[in-house]
């Protein structure tokens, strides 16, 4: 009987050069097509939220992108987020990755004229995900996450930011915000809540009410 002969220290040496190489070539590019099936399937996402969005509102219109290139409504879809511009929508840069990037909510009247961003005051999200618990209600942490990170709203308890509830003339209006206070400077952003049934639960809309 023959002796079966094996790999050569050279001839795996070899072997394993070409592999590495391969994973070398092959791992970024199924990486960026990764990438791209999800900034994709983020952007359905947003566009069938936009059709739900202009059905909530009154004028079946949102505020679009100022002529000094102020974002007034903005789609966040997980790490990704939209800018609604000319009636469409605009993949653009996730705000948040630092403060002057933030999207920013409205501001009390003695201090609105310092703020020339994009001064949101709804946000728009799935019914599912208002959740409420012994203490109120909340968003899930989920949602709360993106919101965190892409505006100035904080969370407030065990990552989750807390929605305040009205009830004005019989009828619950919801707020997530916060309140500074300093003299005369004293300034509240807030935001109301709108929910809609039909909305994704991976996304939140930032946009302003006339």
């Amino acid at each position: 009987m023959k002796n079966k002969k094996g790999f050569t220290i050279v001839e795996l040496v070899i072997v394993i050069a070409v592999i590495a190489i391969l994973a070398a070539v092959l791992i970024p590019t199924f990486s960026g097509v990764v990438a791209n099936a999800n900034a994709s399937a983020a952007l359905q996402t947003a566009r069938s939220t936009l059709s739900n969005a202009l059905n909530m509102s009154s004028t079946a219109s949102l505020a679009g992108e100022t002529t000094a290139k102020v974002a007034k409504t903005v789609f966040i879809v997980e790490g990704y987020a939209f800018n609604y511009k000319g009636n469409a929508l605009e993949a653009m840069t996730f705000p948040g990755e630092d403060s002057s990037s933030k999207l920013n909510g409205s501001k009390a009247a003695t201090a609105k004229a310092e703020d020339t961003t994009n001064n949101f005051n709804a946000l728009m999200v799935a019914t599912e995900n208002v959740l409420t618990g012994t203490e109120g209600k909340y968003l899930d942490a989920a949602i709360s996450t993106y919101i965190v990170k892409a505006s100035n709203i904080t969370a407030e308890t065990d990552g989750t930011i807390t929605v305040t509830s009205v009830t004005i003339d019989g009828v619950e209006h919801m707020y997530v915000g916060y309140v500074e206070a300093s003299g005369d400077t004293a300034a509240t952003w807030i935001a109301e809540v709108f929910v809609n049934s039909d909305f994704s639960k991976k996304a939140a809309v930032f946009t302003t009410f006339g």
